[in-house]
């Protein structure tokens, strides 16, 4: 394997283990939060957070992906200097660009809530949440710098500090809250406090993280002897010509949960839902779209470490390290994506009953699991773009996914579907944004997708394991009676199936193989088992 593509996987492969374990300890937060405010309590806060979410893009997605680029463009021709310097414009920016996001949450809570139609019970979210977009954007630069050297780690120890921090004060405050005879939407509030609290700790400890490494650093620096000539203005032109483009391109899902919050609760009120009954379902679409969070936490990893790999194979001019990792990452986000689609529509009731307080809302998981498929691939191929120069070409897959996704709610909504009708429009959204950002990418790039290691395999795979999936579960559950017991080692026994077949149908690669644990023993056994090529 090549240290380039060694970087890229093992970088996905640290963000994706960090993020999986962020997410495990975030699903301690929206249950808990579910249970003790119930489902309209929780809608409170699922309708504010996509605006939140759409935001804070530019520092979450935006700045880390145009600093992780520019950086890593800037040290293959070892220009240290210059990539400081950007490091260094970068954050000031980011520090005017979150404070602006910070004041306009905290003294526009009043307008997002009337032009949403929101109940007015959602600006104690708005107001926890308000300081957070600068936090969010002064650690985003830092994660930028880092995922530019290819330095994955800090990234994902932040994750973890970020949702540990989010689950123990937020949870904490909702029970005191309530306990102390607060109202729901005020308890609601102490949860987004939470969420802010969590943001802070992680920017705190990437901040320390980024002194602590700074010597090593300084030495490449004090080494560069090139002259620093880009201005202020430069380096802010060249963050935001990248960081504006991907924020919105990447903010997909986040988009498109800001356009349901903004049409669901004035066309079920065409149809004589008051807002108390549209927060339930909020709430609703909140459980399910916490369960696709989960899987969708390694496609975001994926994007994110795809970037710099890329860009650094295109400045080198290297194609055919640029061809491999087109198709690798294109290959491990259907991989990803079809055993975690196909399980989720499966087992949507039980996995709802396992985590929540009732399954009310299952049928919309079943949808989004559709959706999650579009999605991962999606955010493969829009990181793929960014990384060889093309993040504007996204937008125009999102301008005409946007469309549609509005034209369908405000059709479908207000008819016998009711919500539902959003969630259907969500998968025609994602199915519009991948055809058209593939096409995109196909037009730029000349590179071959290995369609039966990439499409083929994975689908008779996943076919296997639905079958298993759909037999297993009612057999063991005239064994077991416990929704949980059955539903989990259903689970266990659908991936295990799904990986063996793949590894039957010698799916894997050895590059893809040696980043395992214990890799040199695996390698040897399947070789001499002629499972991998």
């Amino acid at each position: 394997m090549s240290k380039q593509t060694e970087r890229f996987v093992k970088g996905a492969l640290i963000l994706s283990l960090a993020g999986i374990l962020a997410k495990v300890i975030s699903m301690f937060f929206r249950i808990p939060l579910v249970h003790l405010v119930g489902n309209e309590g929780a809608g409170y806060y699922t309708t504010v957070y996509p605006i939140f979410s759409l935001l804070i893009a530019i520092g979450i997605v935006g700045i880390p992906s145009a600093i992780s680029k520019l950086i890593a463009e800037d040290i293959a021709v070892g220009a240290h200097k210059r990539a400081h310097k950007t490091f260094r414009d970068a954050l000031i920016l980011s520090i005017i660009f979150g404070a602006s996001v910070s004041l306009l949450l905290f003294f526009g809570a009043d307008t997002l809530i009337s032009l949403g139609g929101w109940g007015k019970e959602t600006k104690y979210v708005i107001w926890g949440l308000a300081p957070a977009p600068l936090f969010v954007c002064i650690s985003g630069v830092i994660r930028g710098y880092f995922q530019g050297y290819q330095k994955m780690k800090p990234t994902a120890i932040s994750q973890i500090v970020e949702n540990f921090g989010k689950v123990l004060i937020g949870i904490s405050l909702v029970y005191i809250l309530i306990h102390q005879g607060f109202s729901m939407e005020q308890a609601v509030g102490g949860a987004a406090i939470g969420a802010t609290t969590g943001i802070v700790l992680a920017s705190v400890y990437m901040m320390i993280s980024y002194k602590v490494s700074r010597k090593g650093y300084q030495k490449a620096i004090d080494l560069d002897n090139s002259k620093q000539t880009d201005s202020f203005g430069q380096h802010v032109k060249r963050i935001i010509v990248l960081a504006i483009p991907v924020s919105i391109a990447t903010a997909a899902m986040s988009i498109m949960n800001f356009i349901d919050s903004s049409t669901i609760y004035h066309q079920m009120a065409k149809i004589g839902y008051d807002q108390h009954f549209v927060a339930e379902v909020m709430g609703q679409f909140g459980n399910a779209a916490s369960v696709i969070n989960f899987p969708l936490i390694i496609s975001v990893a994926l994007s994110i470490s795809i970037i710099p790999a890329i860009s650094e194979s295109m400045t080198k001019r290297n194609t055919v390290e640029l061809n491999k990792k087109i198709s690798q990452g294109i290959k491990i986000a259907v991989m990803i994506a079809l055993p975690a689609a196909a399980g989720l529509y499966l087992l949507a009731r039980p996995v709802m009953i396992l985590l929540y307080p009732s399954a009310d809302g299952y049928q919309y998981l079943q949808w989004y699991s559709i959706c999650l498929v579009f999605i991962i691939v999606g955010q493969t191929i829009t990181g793929i773009l960014q990384g060889i120069s093309k993040q504007n070409m996204p937008l125009i897959a999102l301008a005409a996914a946007i469309v549609v996704k509005v034209v369908l709610n405000l059709l479908l909504i207000p008819t016998a579907l009711e919500a539902e009708g959003a969630v259907i429009s969500s998968v025609c959204f994602y199915i519009v944004f991948v055809f058209v950002n593939y096409l995109i990418l196909k037009k730029h790039v000349t590179f071959k997708l290995d369609k039966g290691g990439i499409f083929i395999k994975p689908l008779l795979a996943t076919a296997a394991m639905m079958v298993l999936v759909y037999f297993a579960f009612p057999g063991f559950m005239s064994i077991f009676h416990s929704n949980a017991v059955v539903t989990l080692l259903t689970i266990g026994l659908g991936v295990t199936l799904y990986f063996v077949i793949l590894l039957f149908t010698r799916t894997f690669t050895r590059e893809e193989l040696s980043l395992l644990p214990k890799h040199a023993t695996i390698i040897r056994f399947l070789e001499s088992k002629k499972l991998i090529k």
